[in-house]
């Protein structure tokens, strides 16, 4: 591996088979995590955007984003030789392999080549909620 791709995903809702991603966002580091470039973009879903009150995005904001089809060549070429790191990788991870399966691209993400904070946060932080600013407040961590 080159290093690591860390994602996030927005998403209609929480079904990978059913709903879409209207955000992604990635941060690539280096092997040995120090920060190389960051890419992210709105994603059009080609359906009405639901969920708002989670990540505040509307139709109006994706109506002419590209769509996840027109994302696939510069985002796999983030992924494809780094570990996929996530904050609940399991969730993003779903959503990035139903969206290549939808879009008949060649690439799976496999579990094993997957970090997860949120997981990782159970082992290493002492006890508390583990979303994401629970762990970082936790870790010492600013946002």
């Amino acid at each position: 591996m080159a290093g690591f791709a860390v994602v996030d995903c927005e998403t209609t809702g929480l079904r990978a088979t059913q709903e879409r991603i209207i955000e992604v966002g990635v941060v690539l580091l280096d092997s040995s995590g120090a920060f190389q470039d960051e890419w992210s973009t709105l994603v059009n879903p080609l359906r009405p955007v639901t969920s708002q009150f989670i990540h505040g995005i509307y139709d109006d904001d994706v109506a002419s984003a590209p769509t996840f089809t027109q994302i696939l060549p510069g985002l796999t070429s983030l992924l494809e030789t780094r570990a996929v790191v996530a904050h609940n990788a399991v969730f993003d991870v779903a959503f990035l392999n139903a969206e290549f399966e939808r879009s008949s691209y060649p690439m799976t993400i496999p579990a094993q080549d997957t970090v997860c904070t949120m997981e990782l946060s159970k082992i290493y932080l002492p006890e508390g909620r583990h979303s994401l600013v629970s762990a970082t407040e936790r870790a010492g961590i600013s946002l």
